[in-house]
């Protein structure tokens, strides 16, 4: 009977080992959907939060490309602009003024003493290189807008290109009794585009001559020369300018313009080009101003060594 007993004991002990073993079992299997489960929803998760900032970096480019957009046709419409009222008033007032002088002269050209034909020549020939100069500006200017323009860098004889450029206002200088000195060394040889600083320095004696009164002076100079580079100043005794005119002056969104000493017109156009041909040169066009004592004009350029 004992025996028998034992044997039922032993029988229940093995069906409870037996159906706890099955509810382990059935629990780590349950427990193991449940991780896989867990697993297959974060990598879901993580996919789809991928995709969303993949998404969003796609918007990001979009706005970007759409405020690059924006800026290049603000600048576009700044130009086109600035290019219509250039050629509004100061193009096509000197042609038309010209082409009244043409016909003044033809139709009366008997009439006319040689010395009265000279002279009217003479200002034909000044108006007309005037326009040059500022169609010139409009070009290089309109090109700098459009970032097609391409900067060669060779050595460049300093005073031989500023002398080149004082040839082109001698005649206005002396009717206007300004005197146009170029004290540059001789030997100084910089870094440049030598068609972008021709501009540069066209535009800046050009301004300084304008504002210059009769007697005044007009000298290009360096200030000082290091190992490197070499600092060059077009200095005038002029009517010179308020602080708030220099603000303005240098301050590529406005347009600003003023008549010179003789009533020269301005188009503002020739600091702007002369600002950013400097720029391109890795400087910067500095100005100090005194009323009624004159402006200087400062930058600097890298030597050739």
């Amino acid at each position: 009977m004992n025996e028998f007993f034992s044997q039922w004991v032993n029988y229940y002990i093995l069906l409870a080992i037996v159906l706890a073993l099955g509810v382990v079992y059935s629990y780590w299997r349950r427990r193991e959907n449940l991780l896989q489960k867990h697993g297959d929803l974060i990598k879901e998760l993580q996919l789809k939060e991928r995709k969303l900032n993949e998404l969003y970096t796609l918007q990001e480019e979009r706005n970007l490309t759409l405020e690059t957009s924006q800026v290049k046709l603000q600048k576009v419409n700044f130009t086109n602009n600035k290019l219509l009222s250039i050629m509004a008033h100061d193009v096509k007032g000197p042609l038309k003024f010209m082409s009244n002088l043409a016909s003044l002269m033809k139709n009366n050209y008997e009439l006319l003493s040689e010395e009265e034909r000279l002279e009217n020549l003479d200002i034909i020939s000044t108006t007309g290189n005037k326009v040059f100069d500022l169609v010139q500006n409009m070009l290089q200017w309109t090109k700098m807008q459009s970032e097609t323009i391409v900067m060669q860098k060779d050595p460049v004889h300093l005073k031989s290109l500023v002398q080149e450029k004082i040839d082109l206002f001698n005649s206005g200088a002396k009717a206007k009794q300004v005197t146009l000195l170029n004290d540059l060394h001789q030997d100084t040889y910089v870094w440049g585009d030598v068609n972008m600083l021709g501009l540069v320095f066209q535009n800046l004696i050009s301004n300084s001559l304008k504002f210059t009164r009769s007697k005044g002076t007009v000298r290009i100079y360096s200030t000082y020369e290091l190992d490197e580079i070499v600092e060059i100043a077009v200095e005038d005794t002029g009517i010179g300018m308020s602080v708030l005119d220099v603000e303005r002056l240098l301050n590529k969104n406005i347009h600003h313009t003023t008549s010179g000493t003789s009533e020269e017109p301005g188009s503002g156009l020739g600091m702007m080009v002369a600002q950013e041909m400097i720029a391109y040169h890795d400087s910067r066009i500095f100005v100090e101003s005194k009323m009624a004592l004159g402006s200087k004009f400062t930058f600097v350029l890298h030597l050739v060594n």
